[in-house]
């Protein structure tokens, strides 16, 4: 397996070939070196390397960032080429409730269901967000008001 430094040596010295730049920029995700991988996925982007699996990692290596915002965009600009792509649905899903956006999630993950009615994690992920809701909004109706 070839090592990121030669990698990054050779994409350094033949910025075009964007399939190295590629693999590299999942290398460097992968090993939790997020603003490389960001800066490789961005060019990339910027090239017209638009794949889905790119929109993907790009709206991964944000929300390891803490960048919300910029998964959720790149998210969304990938399922509106690919509106049937349920993969793209389960990430913008975790992006939002990571970013504690619980009923954005939750329609997100209804939204997966109508494209997939048997998927298992779609299924259990309303549940548990929609009562999680159900039990906010009854502490709220409980507390006393000030």
């Amino acid at each position: 397996m070839a090592e990121i430094r030669d990698i990054a040596r050779y994409v350094e010295e033949h910025p075009e070939d964007h399939q190295q730049r590629w693999q590299l920029a999942k290398k460097l995700y992968t090993t939790w070196e997020y603003r490389r991988a960001l800066h490789h996925l961005i060019r990339l982007k910027a090239h017209g390397y638009g794949c889905g699996a790119l929109f993907r990692y790009l709206a991964a290596t944000y929300a390891q960032m803490g960048r919300y915002a910029e998964a959720t965009r790149e998210l969304n600009t990938a399922i509106a080429q690919w509106p049937r792509e349920v993969k793209l649905y389960e990430q913008l899903a975790s992006v939002l409730e990571h970013a504690g956006a619980r009923n954005g999630a939750a329609t997100i993950w209804e939204k997966t269901l109508e494209l997939d009615p048997h998927h298992l994690k779609a299924q259990r992920a309303c549940t548990r967000l929609r009562q999680s809701m159900s039990e906010t909004d009854k502490v709220k109706r409980l507390r006393p008001a000030p």
